[in-house]
């Protein structure tokens, strides 16, 4: 008798088991591009549409409507005389923790060191809550350090 799991793949209508090495391959988050020849960049990290739209998912599970204290609030649109939103979504210490909460499996509040440790790190300079762009950046770096 066949094993129904061999049956099953030998059908197509089930995948061998992953490798660990396929499982953990760093190039489904993240491409490294190496252009030397007239370009400009070399080793430049892209992501991928699939870390794009998982880090999306992750930062608006966590986002909330802040009020948009960067520099850029307090500049009209040279071109368009447009004033900035006003509110904009983003990460503020609760998201911040309430990410890191989930992340962690541990309790993680809003005053504890690691979030303004991140805050500092990855938001823009006095604004206190992170971006869905500085967002993705931590996710970059994570990744790249991976390929180091």
């Amino acid at each position: 008798n066949a094993q129904p799991e061999t049956m099953l793949i030998e059908q197509g209508r089930a995948l061998l088991p992953l490798k660990d090495e396929d499982k953990f391959d760093v190039s489904q988050l993240i491409q490294i591009i190496d252009q030397d020849e007239g370009g400009s960049t070399e080793g430049d990290i892209v992501p991928t549409d699939f870390l794009i739209s998982s880090v999306q998912s992750i930062f608006l599970t966590h986002a909330r409507v802040v009020e948009n204290r960067s520099n850029s609030n307090n500049k009209k649109n040279k071109d368009k005389n447009i004033a900035p939103p006003s509110k904009i979504l983003a990460l503020d210490k609760q998201g911040v923790a309430s990410w890191m909460t989930r992340c962690l499996k541990e309790a993680v509040g809003k005053h504890d060191k690691r979030i303004t440790a991140v805050v500092c790190k990855y938001g823009s300079f006095g604004t206190g809550y992170i971006t869905a762009a500085e967002f993705l950046q931590i996710y970059l770096d994570a990744c790249s350090m991976a390929t180091a």
